[in-house]
């Protein structure tokens, strides 16, 4: 591997193969099937065969813990298991559940002023997950969790200040570092001062240099240290280029938080010892926040967590992240026409709108987790949120009666809770607050679509296809959210040849709409054409969505 990193750019948000691949990249490693040409175009991006996808897998597994970043527990070694030949299966099942969300964000079809918050927050849940699964890790490990601070490898210039500080906790120098190794003095300085990342066989030398100290650990031991910070370092330092250095301390820091407090919660409770646990342990580590057993422990550390913003993530890890970003989507999003048109129209996207941020402070305090807690079943919530939150909206609508935003906002959460709790009189109050927005701004699909997409929601499919028919006449040119709309709805009213037409015509425009892809599949084994239903399918999975791929695939064993 060559000492250069890749800009996080194309890894963010990006699937799974990407992201994988910047993580082999700051593991700095030597390994045969990491290096071929097979991995080299996964982790481009680029599709690879389910055979060669384990291979890489387990590779990394491999690679992992041969170079100390992830040591291997002796209670693993005492019942004949294998860390590396685990991983791999905590890596497959959090990598498809990352390719449905990237998949999902591709797919959405409001757009945002600035996509950092959605990528961010798709990053606070990955930070809750990781923090479930390292927690089981180190207990099974019999380890101990870091005290909750900034851990070192965050910081800018990380792996360097991680060797000045255990060369200097070793009273070695610079110059007597360098003598020791036989390498210059710009070379120690440039590993110290982050211009350069020792070589595999400098940190070697480094670790047994220092193991010659007085009371000093094993090489070995020191070697996996300098391998994991430097690692956890580079990967700190990529993220840092796509969202900022501030970003990644706070993200790093609630990390090494939700560790302590998870492991300090699990040791006041009376649980069973860890080799009777190792089976539950075993399961968070591999499946993370999607195994229900764990949901009480994330449940104990967000009554504890003082962070209102991270309270609300880490419930939220345990949802269906795709819902949590509907959620976060439909709250967002600005009044401009759909992502994927060819142009975006000036006078939408420069709108002032002193309703935005009534609007804002709403969801602030009200709307975001009560969305969560409404579909985790929170009845006495709901009732609330009835009685209370349309009024809320009804009265910035009020207050600013010429704001599309505004009516759109309203529209769209009477929609939505007129569906899940089947009001019909909400559903079509939302309605005719979306066709106000509408006619505020005709130029605006979202409000233009959103009645006959309510309408799907609650399978009026024949009314929602009359709604997305007159939003096709208001709007100046077709877009991508309308006609993905329209063939959902005329797929679910069974005329797929119809519905593969409007997919189709998003597909051409939206090479990563993810869930065109996947419902042109369907429709296209509707009609009896397997070679483009497979050919649709397939890149569905790609893109994230495994669905039809897997349903075709029983198709073939029965």
């Amino acid at each position: 591997m060559s000492d250069s990193t890749e800009n996080l750019s194309t890894i963010l948000p990006a699937y799974s193969g990407q992201v994988i691949g910047a993580v082999v990249n700051a593991l700095d490693c030597d390994h045969e099937v990491l290096n071929s040409r097979t991995a080299r175009r996964f982790f481009a991006g680029e599709p690879v065969s389910q055979h060669d996808h384990t291979e890489i897998l387990l590779a990394l597994g491999e690679a992992l813990v041969s170079s100390g970043v992830v040591p291997n527990p002796p209670l693993f070694q005492q019942h004949d298991a294998s860390i590396s030949r685990m991983l791999p299966t905590a890596v497959a099942h959090a990598a498809q559940r990352w390719d449905r969300l990237v998949g999902m964000m591709k797919s959405h079809s409001g757009t945002t002023e600035d996509p950092s918050p959605a990528r961010v927050r798709m990053l606070r849940l990955v930070v809750v997950d990781l923090a479930l699964r390292a927690f089981a890790f180190i207990r099974l490990s019999g380890l101990e969790p870091s005290p909750p601070k900034t851990p070192l490898w965050a910081q800018e210039n990380g792996g360097g200040k991680f060797l000045r500080a255990i060369i200097g906790n070793a009273g070695l120098t610079r110059n007597r570092l360098a003598v020791d190794l036989g390498v210059s003095n710009t070379t120690v300085d440039n590993w110290l001062d982050g211009k350069n990342r020792p070589a595999p066989k400098n940190i070697t030398a480094i670790a047994e240099t220092l193991a010659g100290q007085p009371g000093s650990a094993a090489a070995s031991q020191i070697e996996q240290i300098i391998r994991r910070q430097f690692t956890f370092a580079t990967l700190a330092d990529l993220l840092a280029e796509q969202i900022g250095r501030e970003q990644v301390i706070e993200l790093s820091t609630a990390l090494v938080r939700f560790i302590w407090l998870i492991t300090e919660d699990v040791n006041g409770m009376n649980r069973q010892s860890i080799e009777e646990a190792c089976g539950a342990e075993g399961d968070a580590m591999q499946f993370g926040t999607a195994c229900p057993s764990t949901h009480v422990l994330l449940r104990n550390l967000a009554i504890v967590e003082t962070d209102h913003e991270w309270q609300r993530d880490i419930i939220a890890a345990t949802m269906d992240w795709g819902l949590v970003f509907q959620l976060e989507g439909v709250q967002n999003v600005q009044p401009r026409v759909a992502a994927g048109l060819a142009q975006d129209f000036l006078d939408v996207s420069d709108l002032p709108d002193p309703a935005q941020q009534a609007l804002a402070q709403f969801y602030a305090n009200y709307g975001r987790l009560d969305y969560q807690r409404i579909y985790r079943g929170g009845l006495s919530l709901l009732t609330e949120i009835v009685e209370t939150h349309p009024t809320q909206l009804r009265a910035i609508a009020r207050d600013f009666p010429a704001s599309p935003p505004a009516h759109f906002q309203l529209g769209s959460f009477l929609g939505k809770i007129g569906g899940i709790i089947g009001r019909r009189d909400l559903v079509d109050e939302g309605i005719t607050e979306c066709k106000i927005a509408s006619a505020l701004l005709p130029n605006w699909d979202n409000p233009a679509v959103e009645p006959g997409i309510i309408l799907a929601n609650i399978r009026a499919f024949d009314e929602a296809l009359v709604e997305l028919q007159r939003a096709a006449e208001r709007l100046p040119q077709p877009t991508p959210h309308l006609q993905y709309a329209t063939g959902y709805v005329l797929m679910n009213l069974s005329r797929p040849a119809a519905a593969l037409e409007q997919l189709e015509s998003v597909i051409a425009v939206r090479p990563d709409y993810t869930l065109a892809f996947r419902d042109a599949a369907r429709c296209a084994f509707m009609l009896g054409d397997t070679r483009k239903g497979i050919r649709y399918a397939k890149t569905a999975k790609r893109l994230g969505d495994s669905y039809e791929y897997n349903a075709w695939q029983n198709r073939r064993k029965k």
